[in-house]
């Protein structure tokens, strides 16, 4: 087995010193995914309601034709259910669903060590 190098592949990461700054001019410029979403959910579009085109923001449209498909018996039944439960989940939020084992005991994570510890052995 060959000798263990502690922050072995990472030799140039080094911690910042007290009131060092690593980068300087900060995030580039521009908006992030969220803001460039959030403006095209705001801009306008028309559907058609009831035979009539009407103007709705592409948000509204989208929950429009979410309801539509839920309750569309055109669509396939598993279709219709999946669009059912995305309103709900984004109206009443995610049910918690608890993870357990025997006996109705909660179930623990596992605890995965990516890092090397001191004095662990490398186990290959």
């Amino acid at each position: 087995m060959g000798t263990r190098h502690k922050n072995k592949g990472h030799e140039n990461l080094k911690p910042a010193k007290p009131g060092e700054v690593r980068n300087p001019k900060g995030k580039p410029p521009g908006p992030n995914f969220a803001t460039v979403y959030e403006s095209l959910l705001k801009g306008e579009i028309k559907v058609n309601v009831g035979g009539r085109n009407v103007k709705k923001t592409r948000r509204v449209a989208i929950a429009m034709m979410k309801i539509k498909d839920a309750l569309d018996f055109k669509n396939n039944p598993v279709d219709r259910l999946r669009a059912a439960d995305s309103i709900e989940n984004r109206v009443d939020g995610k049910p918690f669903q608890p993870i357990t084992g025997k006996e109705g005991i909660p179930l623990e994570p596992p605890i995965i060590n990516v890092f090397p510890v001191d004095g662990a052995e490398d186990g290959g």
